[in-house]
């Protein structure tokens, strides 16, 4: 993923650098460990920490046990989104100790760290559909309807972000990257 980031960015002409320290996962076997280390919402299974510069995850969850191709899934997908994370903040992408508005941070994870489960794991590239976030919006698609404009407006307003409000920033990202084809998100949001 990070060679597949690193060219996408050099080829849109994105002054991005190698990191300039090691990038750190810590992983914990357990959810109790991980929970001793920094208490977290208990849907929390990972995160990137920027004043540290960690991603922050554990291997087994409770999950795994009961739908363990639902668990890998989610493993995989939740692995990607953090290490963008962590990459973007580290090549010169997101400066790290900068705010950026949270569907926008979270959109952007989302667009470039879509993945696949089939014989084996894989990163499936920029921009490609995210299948967990699209699920996602299907299901939202199924309920009562808010709106026009309502999803959207939640999302752009969220301080934090439930699954559907993570759908809701990945379509917005990957609507706005697909339908402008220019790296419009990536400039400091406090750049004219």
């Amino acid at each position: 993923m990070y060679p597949g980031l690193f060219g996408y960015f050099r080829r849109l002409q994105i002054d991005v650098h190698d990191p300039e320290v090691p990038l750190v996962v810590i992983i914990f076997h357990t959810e109790e460990e991980f929970e001793e280390y920094r208490a977290m919402s208990e849907s929390v299974a990972a995160y990137y920490d920027s004043i540290s510069n960690h991603v922050v995850i554990y291997e087994q969850s409770k999950l795994a046990t009961i739908a363990p191709e639902l668990a890998a899934k989610a493993s995989i997908s939740t692995i990607a989104h953090e290490g963008v994370h962590q990459i973007l903040h580290n090549i010169g992408v997101q400066h790290r100790l900068s705010r950026w508005p949270t569907w926008i941070s979270e959109g952007l994870a989302e667009y470039f760290a879509p993945t696949s489960v089939g014989r084996r794991f894989r990163w499936k590239g920029v921009g490609k559909v995210n299948d967990l976030r699209m699920s996602e919006l299907g299901t939202y698609l199924k309920r009562p309807r808010l709106q026009p404009g309502e999803m959207v407006r939640q999302t752009i307003a969220a301080n934090s972000l439930s699954p559907t409000g993570y759908a809701s920033a990945w379509a917005l990202t990957h609507f706005l990257a697909q339908r402008f084809m220019v790296p419009w998100c990536l400039r400091s949001p406090y750049q004219v």
